[in-house]
């Protein structure tokens, strides 16, 4: 009638939920909604757009590229090792239902693991991204390029960026790292309501 949900350093539960289609299956779902949640992000960054500088242009393009691909690899390897968290803490729920809440040690193991080195990626990967930057500031003397029609469609200090004339779904951001939606696009609707679910 009950299942365990969360266990002490030592993999014995302490903590225990009763038994239902939302304590069994909420880690799957959550671990399914991620998958698409990641998809979505990499398909509107396949969409991108860069503008380039009028000098050093191919320098600055395969910078900017290299960025993207970081960023895209960056989100497939977050999206195969939260596959394995959330599939290893399934395990332990179901090895605890088997064994009468006692967990598979191991499983627990790949779960820490896991986060560690998402934590890690994550890490190595900003920075990566960050050297990038620098390079691109020695290229050029900035990180991004503007056109002046674009200039008007940044809203709340460069935060949002609406712009009907502009079929990108993803665009770099005005300020810092990484990258902004066209609020424009109707297809930043379906990410909207995506992530409200």
């Amino acid at each position: 009638d009950r299942i365990p949900v969360h266990w002490d350093w030592k993999g014995d539960p302490d903590r225990w939920a009763e038994k239902n289609f939302f304590s069994v299956f909420f880690l799957p779902v959550v671990m399914i909604y991620l998958q698409g949640l990641f998809w979505l992000i990499k398909y509107g960054m396949t969409q991108v757009k860069m503008m380039l500088p009028a000098e050093h242009t191919a320098e600055y393009l395969a910078a900017k590229e290299e960025g993207l691909r970081v960023t895209m690899s960056l989100v497939d390897q977050i999206r195969l090792l939260q596959s394995i968290l959330f599939g290893g803490l399934s395990l332990n729920i179901l090895s605890g239902i088997l064994s009468g809440g006692f967990s598979i040690k191991w499983i627990l193991g790949l779960v820490v693991v896991s986060d560690m080195f998402i934590l890690l990626i994550c890490a190595y990967n900003i920075y990566k991204m960050m050297k990038i930057e620098d390079r691109l500031k020695a290229i050029a003397g900035k990180t991004y390029v503007q056109r002046e029609s674009d200039a008007k469609q940044w809203y709340a200090g460069g935060l949002f960026y609406y712009n009907p004339d502009d079929p990108a779904l993803f665009v770099e951001k005005l300020v810092g790292y990484g990258y902004t939606m066209n609020f424009a696009n109707k297809q930043v609707y379906l990410y909207i309501a995506y992530g409200l679910l």
